[in-house]
């Protein structure tokens, strides 16, 4: 088996760089490149995760944030640690009923209705949200939620599933323009989007799980912003000399997941 996966790797990592080198051209979709583009990194091709712009944001007297969708609490630790004082909170129907009862053991941890926070106006200086906007049912009502709970200024910081297969009642996969305008209409000021994992390793990786019934694959160790397959992006966009901003787009138009910081606007 482990020779198996070892051949999937090369053979992944021997397509794409064949694709990049008979490569002539970077063609990006007119409306992504004008809707996106101004939220991608303009100078540079640096990819920040979710942990680094929440840590960038904390400062003294900043500190109230709630962990939407924390499932058990496992971003509980480093959140605590920049030094937020962490409150979670859990849509009951959107989660697996083992999970459900490990959070349910947590004074921290409320349960809602999947469409009512149960907190105050302008109560957070920090949403974090990791990989749980895939799995709400009522995107409108979620977002004008967020916005209400969030101080002026606050910060919604996180990472949704943009061409992910379906998992743990997976509803709605957000594009970067979906995102855009479901901020828009709650109030909400889009920051900044960067690229996560790359789609091609994420989907043959999860294909090796489903048919080895193993998370432990050759491909797991490869689901990193700077692998083989990211790297091969920015290298042909650094050949074609398209800019960061395009090698940016090109890499998110190939992203399973995206990174998004988003403000409440200030009125």
């Amino acid at each position: 088996m482990e020779r198996n996966e070892t051949s999937v790797k090369r053979m992944l990592h021997a397509i794409i760089q064949g694709i990049f080198d008979s490569g002539r051209t970077a063609v990006i979709d007119g409306s992504f490149f004008e809707e996106i583009s101004p939220f991608v990194e303009q100078s540079s091709t640096l990819v920040r995760s979710p942990e680094e712009i929440v840590q960038s944001l904390h400062k003294i007297g900043s500190e109230e944030l709630l962990d939407f969708g924390c499932g058990t609490g496992a971003h509980r630790p480093m959140l605590e640690q920049i030094g937020y004082r962490w409150r979670g909170i859990n849509y009951r129907e959107a989660m697996p009923s083992q999970v459900a009862d490990m959070a349910k053991s947590d004074e921290r941890i409320l349960f809602y209705d999947g469409r009512l926070l149960p907190f105050n106006d302008s109560e957070f200086d920090v949403v974090y949200s990791f990989q749980v906007f895939e799995h709400i049912q009522n995107i409108a009502s979620t977002f004008s939620e967020i916005s209400r709970v969030l101080k002026p200024g606050g910060a919604l910081v996180g990472s949704v599933a943009y061409l992910e297969q379906i998992h743990d009642y997976s509803t709605f996969n957000f594009t970067p323009y979906g995102l855009k305008l479901a901020c828009k209409e709650a109030g909400l000021r889009l920051v900044k989007l960067y690229p996560r994992f790359d789609v091609f390793t994420f989907l043959l990786r999860r294909l090796l799980v489903v048919t080895s019934a193993s998370d432990d694959n050759s491909l797991t160790y490869e689901l990193s912003v700077d692998n083989a397959v990211g790297k091969a992006i920015v290298d042909y966009g650094a050949r074609l000399g398209i800019g960061p901003v395009r090698t940016n787009l090109l890499r998110m138009m190939f992203s399973t997941n995206f990174t998004f910081h988003v403000e409440r606007m200030v009125s």
